[in-house]
């Protein structure tokens, strides 16, 4: 067979082939279109409208391999402009433009995943296990929050209504937090303790009159975790935080020695000295044996 006629059978099928490829692909966008309630301009591939009461654009520019999807919501409502959130290291430069830097929640894996930026307490009210294993999975799939939006890419043959709903849902989870409660949420019951931390110094640093500042102390007061304990002890006031405290001094561990420490600092000498005879026979009497040192007291000399 002539080249010349094997070139044009290949020109024509190749054409064919875009043709058909082109109307399937704008076939399902009207499908999709009609599903999600989206007005559909065919001719540059783009769906617009409201969807749950958050705007919705998904327009497919078109480029060397065809054209690729970008769904973009906008929640009904705003999220901080600050706020930011995206795959760890690959879209840092990006977000950083906002400002502020990335923070860490105390899940390890969740900030070894996600790059974060904005209000930390907002975050953190957020982010309960499964939330945060939902954001894991956005921005695993390309997903986005920055400058009050949420973005995501997607195959051009990839499912419209799947990815448009998608985004929807993480719009939900973001928007209308309840900040204060969502912090005692994290403190009382989070399985992480660095998460757990976080979220009790948001509270006692910026809501230390609400109740609910006051209940995640004592929950936290009695829990398991020593640093845990030793922050709640710091922030608890009269008996209480001293009691906390004074149960740290018998446990072995850095806590405390930082338990010893904020004793020492709060309470004057005649009252903390009996805590400190007590703590001799405990992990930390080398440290209460000094401070009773300083204080003069006999004690001392025969510890």
């Amino acid at each position: 067979m002539d080249l010349a006629v094997v070139g044009l059978l290949v020109i024509v099928g190749t054409a064919g082939w875009s043709w058909w490829a082109d109307r399937r692909i704008r076939r399902r966008w009207a499908e999709a279109a009609e599903v999600l309630g989206l007005l559909l301009d065919g001719r540059a591939l783009q769906m617009v409208g409201e969807v749950d009461g958050c705007r919705v654009d998904v327009h497919a520019p078109e480029g060397r391999r065809g054209p690729t999807p970008h769904i973009r919501v906008w929640p009904r409502e705003p999220l901080p402009p600050s706020l930011g959130l995206g795959p760890e290291g690959a879209l840092r430069s990006v977000l950083r433009v906002m400002g502020g830097g990335d923070f860490e929640t105390g899940d390890s894996a969740f900030d070894a995943a996600v790059y974060v930026q904005g209000d930390p307490a907002l975050l953190l009210a957020v982010a309960s296990p499964a939330n945060r294993r939902a954001i894991m999975r956005f921005v695993a799939e390309g997903g986005v929050v920055d400058g009050g939006e949420l973005r995501r890419p997607m195959s051009a043959s990839g499912d419209v209504v799947a990815g448009v709903r998608s985004l929807l849902r993480m719009a939900r989870l973001l928007s209308g937090v309840e900040v204060v409660a969502g912090l005692a949420a994290r403190v009382a019951r989070d399985p992480q303790p660095g998460v757990r931390r976080a979220a009790l110094s948001q509270l006692v640093s910026r809501w230390p009159d609400e109740a609910a500042t006051a209940e995640a102390l004592a929950a936290a007061g009695k829990g398991r975790d020593p640093a845990l304990r030793l922050l709640a002890g710091r922030y608890l006031r009269g008996e209480a935080g001293v009691a906390v405290l004074r149960g740290l001094l018998m446990e072995d561990g850095p806590a405390g020695d930082e338990a010893l420490a904020v004793l020492i600092e709060r309470l004057d000498a005649g009252a903390v000295a009996p805590l400190l005879v007590e703590a001799l026979d405990g992990p930390h009497a080398a440290g209460a044996a000094a401070a009773l040192g300083r204080l003069g007291r006999r004690e001392a000399a025969a510890a």
